[in-house]
């Protein structure tokens, strides 16, 4: 954020405790917590993270009812917490939008029936602003059923967010 502009979408992704990471490969010198060295981190990304690129990251914006466009992810890593494989990364916007100006909406889905998305950080809210967004900022859970998923039958969670 930029005062009440949205410029990126900065991501914490904690995987199932049963998240295969066989499918990256030979892991035996991995760490059993923290961060991964560049060479492990490079193994997730070329063979776990980049594939995803065609789908969004499965995230989802949407201003004034358009899907917004993304440009190429930055500062990706990857981590141990909990014995739990962890992503971050930041999504930039292809153009930032003003949350005064325009109705905006995030979330992160997936429209197959291969992932599910729980939305929660640390302070149990699904989206939370960073340091440079105004005071005013407010993210509000609803369902959007406008972007229904699995043929209709679900009705993913999603966040208006505002200033």
């Amino acid at each position: 954020m930029d005062g009440s502009a949205l410029s990126a979408v900065q991501e914490k992704w904690t995987f199932s405790q049963g998240f295969p990471v066989s499918v990256v490969g030979d892991l035996t010198g991995m760490p059993k917590s923290g961060p991964l060295s560049p060479k492990y981190t490079r193994i997730f990304r070329q063979q776990a993270f980049d594939s995803l690129k065609g789908t969004g990251y499965f995230t989802h914006v949407f201003v004034d009812g358009k899907a917004a466009h993304f440009g190429e992810v930055r500062d990706f890593a990857v981590s141990i917490e909990g014995g739990r494989i962890v992503y971050t990364f930041v999504l930039p916007l292809a153009d930032k939008v003003d949350l005064k100006r325009a109705q905006v909406q995030l979330g992160i889905w997936d429209e197959t029936f291969f992932v599910d998305f729980q939305a929660l950080s640390k302070s149990g809210a699904p989206i939370v602003f960073d340091a440079t967004a105004e005071k005013t900022c407010t993210a509000q859970a609803f369902e959007d059923k406008v972007h229904a998923i699995f043929g209709g039958a679900i009705f993913p969670l999603s966040t208006r967010l505002s200033c």
